[in-house]
């Protein structure tokens, strides 16, 4: 017990979950942003590449793994 692992890691392994669940929705909601961008350069005709269309296909599933971290969209 004197070695400073202490008996609180419950509280931290939650915060710390809490904080990696605000980083994923972070990450997930500028991934929404480039897939806005993405879709209004595809609406002025530009031509995108297979990776950009991919990610505009996978639109769906950002938003949805958002939802369920409860973040907004």
């Amino acid at each position: 017990m004197g070695d400073g692992d202490g008996g609180g890691g419950g509280a931290e392994a939650a915060a710390e979950g809490a904080g990696d669940a605000a980083k994923r929705a972070r990450n997930l909601q500028k991934k929404l942003r480039q897939i806005a961008a993405l879709r209004e350069r595809a609406g002025t005709g530009e031509a995108l590449g297979a990776e950009q269309r991919e990610k505009l296909a996978a639109e769906a599933g950002v938003r949805a793994e958002l939802a369920a971290l409860g973040a907004p969209a």
